[in-house]
């Protein structure tokens, strides 16, 4: 049996970078309205805008690309959570 070391530690490396979207705080690059970012399942996430009931869920992997993009960025504002 072969195995491709190379591609596992890739593949290792992007779980990792995916983890660290739970938890924090993003906002579309075109919207000012921030959500945070919560873990569902193995793949995808819950996102909820602050302050409301509104939110969407998104594929990991999608989320991931959309912030490598550009379409979704860090959000500058403070979590009123964090207050």
């Amino acid at each position: 049996m072969c195995y491709d070391t190379d591609n596992k530690k890739r593949i290792r490396s992007e779980i990792v970078v995916i983890q660290k979207h739970a938890g924090r705080q993003y906002r579309l690059a075109r919207e000012k309205k921030p959500f945070m970012v919560e873990e569902m399942d193995r793949l995808f996430f819950a996102c909820r805008y602050e302050g409301s009931n509104e939110g969407f869920v998104i594929e990991k992997d999608a989320f991931h690309r959309q912030v490598q993009r550009g379409r979704i960025v860090a959000s500058p504002f403070e979590s009123a959570l964090a207050i």
